[in-house]
């Protein structure tokens, strides 16, 4: 994926799920890495570089719920990603690394 382009992924979380990963894997490098933490109410982004994990971001979880269906785009421009569900921003992240090829 490259600045201009977005991924969308549709489906729903179980009402036992006490999280939701998304993982974009480049090589050994996870170059986006997104956490939906339900008992936390939270969503973390972060990046694993080298086999180190970098600061997380934490952002509130409000556009997510259990047992109901969801449609999710990540965005990616040239110095951050934007994470839109259902349409509507939820946040955007500069916790990524750059990638310039398939994922």
């Amino acid at each position: 994926m490259t600045p201009g382009k977005t991924a969308t992924v549709s489906g729903s979380v179980d009402s036992e799920a006490q999280r939701f990963a998304m993982d974009f894997v480049q090589g050994n490098d996870i170059v986006f890495h997104l956490n939906l933490r339900f008992k936390e109410k939270i969503i973390v982004c972060n990046n694993l570089s080298c086999g180190s994990w970098c600061s997380e971001e934490r952002h509130c979880l409000c556009a997510f719920e259990k047992d109901k269906a969801f449609k999710v785009c990540v965005c990616v421009l040239l110095s951050e990603l934007l994470l839109c569900t259902d349409g509507t921003l939820s946040c955007s992240s500069k916790r990524y690394s750059y990638f310039d090829s398939d994922i």
